[in-house]
């Protein structure tokens, strides 16, 4: 983390170092790095690449998103449903084939969006 920060005013490989000198002083594995600092540093840089690490955080988020958009979709699906007099059966069957989920995904989605509907 503190790579990072001090990555955004200074090179990486000095970036590195800072961070490093920071831990030391601040007792952060201290006797490791007085001993094999320049080792870590050296390890640091070459095995960091931070385009491949924002673009594997930029993928995390992305699937995050997707996947509570997916659920709020079916919470929606299933209140609408419900709301319309569906029963609980004809509901599963829906979603199980709409979203080709299997029964216990469905019962899942439908336990969690009645449960958060009778909250509101």
């Amino acid at each position: 983390m503190k790579n990072r920060k001090f990555a955004k005013t200074m090179p990486f490989p000095q970036a590195v170092g800072q961070a490093m000198d920071f831990c030391i002083q601040n007792g952060i594995l201290s006797d490791f790095l007085l001993k094999n600092k320049s080792e870590a540093i050296e390890m640091s840089i070459f095995e960091y690449d931070e385009e491949k690490h924002l673009k594997n955080e930029r993928e995390i988020s992305y699937n995050d998103g997707k996947k509570a958009g997916l659920k709020e979709g079916i919470h929606i699906f299933i209140s609408d449903h419900h709301a319309d007099g569906l029963s609980q059966e004809k509901i599963l069957q829906k979603l199980q084939n709409c979203y080709s989920l299997t029964e216990k995904q469905a019962l899942e989605y439908y336990r969690e969006a009645i449960l958060s509907h009778r909250q509101t």
